[in-house]
């Protein structure tokens, strides 16, 4: 089960993002040093693993990474990313235990599920796609995050604004 949005607001955050490689994606957004983070990992030990980072309790979007992609980045045309509304999305954050923010184990704040991501690059857009489901409702984010959502407001590709050297 992917992260499913909540809601989103008008809120204005500065996004950074560095590509360096296929294996080193990270993406950092008006982190707050004072908020509890959560983490959501999509893990294939020998193939994949992307981890999204949340505030809690907002649920707000503050991290995106990718550590580790043995795939082949895929070239082709990005779609669904056309009429994508600015604003900044929202998670619903009850997967995790009730009283996380009282609790001193690191391992509490993560939840971790299996599976593979997939990357996809066209001149402008690099898309790290979760679900190949056709997307509903795309969310442009900070300028430079592109976050696309299915029927239940899954969460289904992170689309990274640029030309990265992949």
């Amino acid at each position: 089960m992917s992260p499913k949005l909540l809601r989103t607001s008008s809120d204005q955050f500065t996004a950074e993002v560095v590509v360096e490689w296929k294996g080193y994606i990270t993406v950092r957004i008006g982190r707050n040093p004072r908020a509890v983070n959560l983490y959501w990992q999509l893990v294939d030990p020998k193939f994949s693993q992307l981890e999204l980072g949340f505030e809690s309790p907002s649920g707000r979007l503050m991290a995106c990474s990718v550590p580790l992609f043995n795939g082949e980045v895929e070239e082709q045309k990005a779609r669904g990313f056309l009429n994508a509304v600015p604003g900044t999305p929202f998670f619903d954050l009850s997967l995790w235990p009730p009283n996380v923010s009282e609790t001193k184990g690191n391992r509490s704040h993560h939840i971790e599920q299996p599976g593979r991501i997939r990357l996809l690059k066209d001149e402008n857009l690099l898309l790290i796609v979760i679900k190949d489901d056709p997307p509903l409702k795309s969310v442009l984010y900070a300028d430079k995050l592109i976050c696309n959502f299915g029927e239940n407001g899954e969460l289904l590709a992170l689309g990274l604004k640029g030309s990265f050297p992949l």
